[in-house]
């Protein structure tokens, strides 16, 4: 038994070791597609204001991911950029730490936010930055969590590692996706941005939900 379990456990972390080392020959073929994701146009008081879709560096680096990427606006004038990014390279997955200081951002604070819907555990990242820019500095709150085979982590590394057991113990491929609430954080301040993304979630959570439980 005990041999078993040593056994399991390194193909575990040797699983974990290949998803985390970089591509050093032919990239993986990624056929993957999470298929039609129903973004709704309005989600309680938030409108859709616009489709704004993948970047050329996502279409470049990502080929063959599901990426939507939206704008929705509430009677309040306050604004979410709803950011879904599932792929199945075992070397994609990446956390928002990383990409948006190399777009400029700073990163002042980062916590992890528990929140519970439709008895679904939510543990989100919360990020607030701030970038300059030409009419000054731009401040932003992020949310931003992973879902992986219906489950949401916060934690980058559990994602990975669950991802891992999936493929060792049940020789699943490597699905995840990145879902991402953005909103600016205005003269209200801090609170009524936060305010802001609860309120979104909890309003899209059929969306978002729907995309846990087919990752």
């Amino acid at each position: 038994m005990k041999t078993k379990l040593i056994f399991l456990i390194t193909l575990i972390l040797a699983n974990i070791l290949l998803y985390l080392t970089p591509l050093t020959q032919s990239r993986e073929v990624n056929n993957f597609r999470l298929g039609p994701i129903d973004a709704a146009t309005t989600y309680g008081a938030w409108h859709l204001e616009k489709d704004i879709g993948a970047t050329e560096v996502e279409i470049t680096g990502l080929p063959g991911s599901t990426i939507v990427r939206k704008s929705y606006r509430n009677d309040k004038g306050q604004e979410i950029q709803f950011v879904i990014i599932a792929n199945n390279f075992r070397s994609s997955i990446h956390s928002p730490t990383d990409c948006l200081p190399a777009q400029g951002w700073v990163i002042d604070r980062m916590d992890v936010e528990r929140n519970t819907i439709a008895r679904d555990a939510v543990p989100v990242n919360t990020i607030m930055s701030r970038i300059n820019t030409k009419e000054g500095t731009r401040r932003e709150l992020v949310w931003y969590w992973y879902a992986v085979y219906g489950h949401n982590f916060s934690s980058h590394f559990r994602a990975v590692v669950y991802n891992s057991i999936q493929r060792t113990l049940f020789g699943r491929k490597y699905y995840w996706a990145l879902i991402r609430l953005t909103t600016p954080i205005t003269a209200a301040g801090e609170p009524a941005a936060a305010e802001a993304l609860q309120d979104f979630l909890r309003q899209s959570y059929p969306t978002i939900k729907q995309i846990k439980d087919t990752i």
